[in-house]
């Protein structure tokens, strides 16, 4: 059943949560089911060959609030230029709306007139769109561990709301092995407008690991399609060659090497997700640039030693965070250029790496190979 078109959304909600604590007194039904509690994860000083530690490094502990799914009755979902979830309020739920780099207010659904007709359901769909679900490592931990949450939720689900992007090989191959029949997925197309009998939103991942999300993860992916490790592949190099950018720009040198010492060069475009997961099992070492496809850590077997090399001007902590949650001996190397003062910069996050081949001996040194 469809209606006039709607208004846009009036101001906004910084977090889900915030919905429900404004909402959960007057409701007749329950908004708020929490999953986990909340974590605090001890981190180990990642290895290096270089002093002092790095000041992104000097970290003891990281937390991790309550993961949960919310209910909103009547909550509608709207699909323009960016997506966008509204409370029955009329308002943008911002932490389940959020793109990088904007602030709430700066959010695309703003600065539209009016929004199109809105199409009325009496099922319960779930929201589980992210602003980068293309990308394999924030698929793999924004978006995948929700569907966990709502399994433990215990609410009824009848549809799944992703990006209209998300009909990649990966995407596919993992929503199979978690067992979501297409016929319950949703991609909408641009100008989708959908109001739901209940719209269940799982709490933001941070796009940072949780020791549930690898659990899942491992549960899901690795255990339901390894058969046994893969031989001459204890010693890996994950070269960027395919990237269209932070690529090893000495990526030959780096790759002849690490040969000497017994690594085998690996490129992981066009392998199934169930094909990293094994290769990544069956790693002593890994060596790698800071991408995506070290989202595969995941799958690595406790001590595993795992060399991250950085541009000398972007530093991401993801990969730290996840070695630490699977028991991964975890390394950094900077690659030969200038680093910037303690600060963040993010327009470097692109940039190619030159491996300074003297440290990198050195860090081959400190392995133990």
């Amino acid at each position: 059943m469809r209606r006039g078109h709607e208004p846009p959304p009036k101001g906004h909600y910084k977090k889900v949560i915030d919905w429900v604590d404004a909402n959960q007194q007057e409701s007749p039904q329950r908004l708020y089911y929490e999953i986990h509690p909340a974590e605090t994860l001890r981190l180990l000083d990642p290895k290096r060959v270089e002093e002092p530690l790095y000041w992104q490094y000097r970290k003891d502990t990281f937390s991790r609030k309550p993961s949960f799914v919310a209910v909103l009755p009547e909550g509608r979902f709207y699909s323009g230029r960016s997506d966008a979830v509204i409370s029955p309020d009329n308002k943008l739920i911002w932490d389940a709306s959020q793109l990088f780099f904007r602030k709430p207010e700066q959010h695309p659904v703003f600065s539209q007139n009016q929004l199109p007709s809105v199409s009325r359901t009496r099922e319960t769909a779930a929201v589980l769109t992210f602003c980068a679900s293309h990308n394999y490592y924030h698929w793999m931990f924004d978006v995948l561990p929700k569907f966990f949450l709502l399994r433990d939720s215990g609410v009824p689900i009848d549809k799944f709301i992703l990006n209209r992007y998300t009909g990649g090989p990966f995407h596919q191959e993992t929503l199979r092995l978690i067992q979501i029949p297409p016929s319950k997925i949703i991609r909408p197309s641009r100008g989708f407008h959908l109001q739901a009998r209940q719209l269940a939103v799982p709490s933001p991942a941070q796009s940072l690991p949780s020791s549930w999300a690898c659990s899942f993860l491992r549960r899901e992916i690795l255990y339901k399609t390894l058969t046994k490790r893969k031989k001459g592949y204890e010693r890996l190099y994950i070269s960027r060659s395919d990237a269209s950018y932070r690529k090893v720009k000495n990526d030959q040198q780096v790759t002849a090497l690490l040969a000497c010492y017994g690594f085998k060069q690996v490129v992981l475009k066009g392998m199934t997700v169930a094909e990293q997961a094994r290769l990544f099992y069956s790693a002593d070492v890994i060596v790698s640039a800071h991408g995506a496809g070290l989202s595969n850590l995941v799958f690595c077997r406790p001590g595993t030693k795992v060399v991250e090399i950085f541009a000398a001007k972007y530093v991401n902590l993801c990969y730290w965070l996840l070695s630490n949650y699977v028991e991964l001996d975890y390394h950094y190397l900077f690659d030969s250029g200038e680093r910037l003062p303690e600060r963040m910069d993010f327009s470097h996050v692109k940039d190619d790496i030159h491996v300074d081949l003297a440290v990198l001996l050195r860090m081959v040194k400190l392995l133990g190979l």
